[in-house]
C-alpha cells in the first residue's frame, strides 16, 4: 500500500502546497484519522460503508480496510461506496453493451462517474421504473434526484408497494394475480413487472371493472380513442368512462338505469356501473326487465308471431323488438287502441322533411291538456311523427305523455325537444271537464266537482311531495294526467338543456313561429279542442282548491310566469 504525493496534495486543497515531506506527515498526523483518500484507487471509497457491508472487515481501522480493499474487492466485489449498495454488476455489464468487458472494479468506476449522471439502471428491478411519475406521484420523493429517488424504490418503494409507472395507476395486484393463474404466487413486485412485460402485450386485464369491457364497442363510440391500445383504452374506461356513464357493451345500450333500480329493490342504491354490471351477469339470465317499452313483451307470443325469431333467446327476444323499424308492427304492440295509426285518413300536406337534420332532431314533449294532440295532428300531415304517432318515442321512452323526469339522461340528451306550457288552473279545469266529456266521469255539479278535485289533488301530492307511484297508475284513467308541468320541461332543477318552451294561450302564433325558426314552411292554424264544450269554468273551483293547486303547482307558476290567485 502506498502513498500517492501528487493524488493527495491535488484532492484536498489545504495540502496543496506542501513538499512531500509534510504531505506525508499530514497523512499521518490528520490524514488517517480523517480517513482521507491517499491515492487514486481510494477515491470513490467509502470507510464506514466498506466496514458495514463487508463482515470481515467489520472491526478493522482505516488503513487495514483500505488495504483489504486494494488487495481484495476485485476478487470478492466488495462493496465500497453507499451509492454501490444496489448495483448489480452482472445487470449492468450486460444491459449496457459498452460495459461488457469491464471488469467489477471498472464498471462500479463507471457506474460512479458516469452511470449515474447518464441515468444509466443499475439493477433490473429498476427496468421499468419511471423517476418522473415516482416523484411526482409521491410527494416525499418530489425533490429527490433520479439516483436518490432510484434507491428509495429500491430501498422502500417496493416493500411499500408503491406503484412506478403510469402503467400501473389503475393496476389491481390482488384481481389480476387471482384472476390469472399463472401469476397466483407472484410477490406484488414481480406481479407488476410481469403485467408491463407480458400482460400489456396480452391485453391481459388490470381491473375487475374491465371484465365486461369490448375494447371494439367502446372505441367506436368515441373517435378520438380510434388510435388508442388495449391498455389506453382500458385505462380511458376507467379514468372517464364510467364517471361519464359510457356504454362499454352492446348489451347495456337499452338498459334504462332509473328504470332498472326502481323495478328492483335489490338494485335500488347501485350506482350506474354496477346496475349494468348486475344486468349483464344476473338480468339477462335472469330474464329482468331493463326498459319500460318491454314491459308488455310477450316472449312466446313473439317467437310464435314472427318465425325469423324463433329460436332467440329471450334477451334478443327483447332487442329485436325494440329494434325493429316497423312502425305499424311497433305501434300495434305497444299503443293503447284508442290511438290512429300514422297516416290513417290524414291528408299529407308535405313529404320532403326527412332528409332535415334540423326538423328530425326534435322530439315534441306532450303535457296534457296543452293542446298537444293538434300539434300531433299538424305534424303527420307533414309526415312528421310528434307524441302518439311517433314510433320511436314510443318504443324508446315507453309512453307519449311521460315526462322528462321519467326519461333517461342519455335519452334526454340525444335530442332537441319542444312542449306548450299552460296556466294551472285552466289546465286543471281542462283535465276535469275532459274527464267528463270522454265519459270517465258522470257529470258532476259544482260542489261534488271541487269534492272529486280536492279528493284527486291530495291524493297527488302526499307529505309535501308528489306521489309517482298514483300517477304513473291508471287511477286517472290515463298515465301522466296532472302531473305538475316541470317534471316536463326539468329534472330536479335544472331545465332541459335543448328545450324550447311554447305558451298554449298564444298557440297558433308561438307554434308558426317556432316551426318557421327550424325550417317547415306550412302554417298551423287548428287546435281541436279549442272550442271544446266547457262543462265547468275557473270560476266555479273552489277557495280549497285554489290553495291545494298553488301548494302542488307553485314551480309551475313560478317557473313560467304565470300570477296565483289569492
Amino acid at each position: 500500500m502506498s502513498f500517492d504525493y501528487n493524488f493527495y496534495v491535488q484532492k484536498y486543497p489545504d495540502c496543496a502546497k506542501m513538499n512531500y515531506i509534510d504531505a506525508c506527515n499530514h497523512f499521518l498526523t490528520h490524514g488517517i484519522n480523517e480517513k482521507r483518500q491517499f491515492c487514486s484507487s481510494l477515491e470513490h471509497f467509502e470507510y464506514d460503508c466498506y466496514i458495514q457491508y463487508n463482515k470481515n472487515c467489520a472491526n478493522k481501522n482505516y488503513l487495514d480496510a483500505c488495504s483489504h480493499f486494494l488487495q481484495h474487492f476485485v476478487m470478492e466485489k466488495c462493496c465500497f461506496n453507499f451509492k454501490l449498495k444496489y448495483f448489480d454488476y452482472d445487470f449492468y455489464k450486460i444491459y449496457y453493451s459498452d460495459c461488457k468487458d469491464l471488469n467489477y472494479k471498472d464498471a462500479c468506476i463507471h457506474f460512479l462517474q458516469d452511470g449515474i449522471k447518464q441515468q444509466r439502471i443499475f439493477s433490473p428491478n429498476l427496468k421499468y421504473f419511471d423517476y418522473n411519475f415516482y416523484k411526482k406521484h409521491y410527494t416525499d420523493c418530489a425533490k429527490l434526484s433520479w439516483f436518490d429517488a432510484s434507491t428509495h424504490f429500491l430501498m422502500h418503494g417496493i416493500k411499500e408497494q408503491r406503484i412506478f409507472s403510469p402503467n400501473l395507476v389503475y393496476f389491481d395486484y390482488n384481481f389480476y394475480k387471482k384472476y390469472y393463474t399463472d401469476c397466483a404466487k407472484l410477490s406484488w413486485f414481480d406481479t407488476c413487472t410481469h403485467f408491463i412485460s407480458y400482460g400489456i402485450p396480452e391485453r391481459r386485464l388490470i381491473s375487475p371493472l374491465l371484465k365486461h369491457l369490448n375494447i371494439k364497442y367502446y372505441k367506436s363510440k368515441d373517435q378520438n380513442l380510434k388510435g388508442a391500445t388495449f391498455l389506453d383504452t382500458c385505462v380511458h374506461f376507467l379514468e372517464f368512462g364510467i364517471s361519464e356513464k359510457r356504454l362499454f357493451c352492446s348489451q347495456i345500450e337499452h338498459l334504462d338505469e332509473e328504470y332498472y333500480k326502481q323495478r328492483y329493490a335489490d338494485c335500488a342504491e347501485m350506482s350506474w356501473y354496477d346496475t349494468c354490471v348486475h344486468f349483464l351477469e344476473f338480468g339477462i339470465s335472469e330474464k329482468r326487465l331493463f326498459c319500460s317499452q318491454i314491459e308488455h313483451l310477450d316472449e312466446e307470443y313473439y317467437k310464435q308471431r314472427y318465425a325469423d325469431c324463433a329460436e332467440m333467446s329471450w334477451y334478443d327476444i327483447c332487442i329485436h323488438f325494440l329494434q325493429n323499424e316497423d312502425p305499424h308492427k311497433t305501434l300495434q304492440i305497444i299503443l293503447p287502441t284508442h290511438v290512429p295509426l300514422p297516416n290513417e285518413g290524414i291528408k299529407i300536406l308535405h313529404n320532403n322533411y326527412d332528409d332535415n337534420e334540423v326538423i328530425q332532431s326534435y322530439k315534441f314533449i306532450h303535457i296534457t291538456k296543452t293542446g298537444g294532440t293538434s300539434i300531433e295532428e299538424f305534424g303527420i300531415q307533414l309526415n312528421l311523427r310528434y307524441g302518439r304517432f311517433d314510433s320511436l318515442f314510443n318504443k324508446r321512452f315507453g309512453y307519449w305523455h311521460q315526462p322528462a323526469y321519467f326519461i333517461s339522461k342519455r335519452n334526454r340528451n340525444r335530442y332537441n325537444w319542444f312542449t306548450v306550457v299552460r296556466n294551472p288552473y285552466n289546465r286543471i279545469i281542462s283535465e276535469v271537464n275532459f274527464l267528463i266529456l270522454s265519459g270517465h266521469l258522470t257529470m258532476l255539479d259544482i260542489k261534488f266537482m271541487n269534492i272529486y278535485l280536492q279528493n284527486l289533488l291530495e291524493s297527488i301530492y302526499k307529505e309535501d311531495k308528489l306521489d309517482i307511484e298514483f300517477l304513473e297508475s291508471d287511477k286517472l284513467m290515463f298515465k301522466f294526467h296532472f302531473v305538475p308541468q316541470h317534471y316536463y320541461t326539468h329534472v330536479g332543477d335544472k331545465m332541459l338543456n335543448n328545450l324550447k318552451i311554447l305558451r298554449f294561450e298564444n298557440l297558433v302564433k308561438d307554434v308558426n313561429d317556432f316551426f318557421i325558426s327550424i325550417g317547415v314552411k306550412e302554417t298551423f292554424d287548428v287546435h281541436s279542442q279549442i272550442n271544446e264544450k266547457k262543462v265547468f269554468k275557473l270560476e266555479d273551483i273552489s277557495k280549497q282548491n285554489i290553495e291545494l293547486i298553488n301548494r302542488i303547482y307553485d314551480c309551475d307558476f313560478k317557473l313560467f310566469g304565470y300570477n296565483k290567485l289569492n
